[in-house]
């Protein structure tokens, strides 16, 4: 055995130094040419791909407005409710569609925001102790998602989005299918003009009915 080794350690050296390299690169190699998780495209709105990683930042920004508004308005699901938005997708629909009016504000400050945004989800005064509710409420949403720029951001597209429900003036904001959808509803209707005749006019005119009839 000992004479065999002596043989071939030069052999088995090499078989084993390209072995370990082999190992140590084939997982990196792997993991280079696989397809990344994060860059799959989920949908298309218009002329905006969404990915994995604009759903997930969007779902972590629906997160801090829900964890700093619904406490404060008493029930869940609020933005939904009191804003129409009805999933992850449409708010980055509505989003995108607020950008690309020019109603979204890029420089503002949560301080600024708070307050404004307080006022389309309260039905009662707004005071300074609701105001400083609000922002402790906020603060923890900010602490919880771990991400401050995240935290306002999340603000900023909630103001933008108000905006554009403000500049159409309703509570929602529908998309063209959604208008064709409602519209076929509305109008795939017939129109149709109903009568109601009665025997009694036509009963003095037939003749009465004997027992050979």
């Amino acid at each position: 055995m000992l004479k065999f080794f002596r043989k071939y350690n030069t052999v088995i050296l090499v078989f084993g130094g390209v072995f370990l390299m082999i190992a140590f690169l084939l997982p990196q190699a792997i993991q280079q040419f696989s397809p990344n998780a994060l860059n799959r495209k989920l949908f298309k709105a218009g002329d905006v791909t969404y990915g994995v990683t604009e759903v997930s930042e969007a779902t972590r920004q629906n997160a801090v407005i829900a964890n700093t508004f619904d406490p404060l308005v008493g029930f869940r699901n609020s933005t939904r409710l009191l804003m129409g938005i009805e999933s992850t997708d449409h708010y980055l629909m509505l989003a995108q569609m607020a950008e690309e009016m020019g109603l979204y504000n890029p420089g503002g400050q949560p301080g600024e925001m708070l307050p404004r945004l307080l006022a389309q989800f309260s039905t009662v005064p707004i005071t300074d102790a609701r105001i400083d509710q609000l922002q402790q409420a906020y603060d923890a949403a900010t602490v919880q998602a771990r991400d401050p720029e995240l935290a306002a951001e999340a603000l900023r597209r909630l103001d933008s989005i108000i905006r554009l429900r403000q500049y159409y003036g309703v509570s929602t904001s529908l998309s063209e299918p959604e208008l064709a959808l409602y519209a076929s509803r509305l109008f795939d209707s017939a129109v149709a003009s109903i009568g109601m005749l009665t025997g009694a006019g036509y009963a003095s005119t037939l003749e009465p009915v004997t027992e050979a009839d």
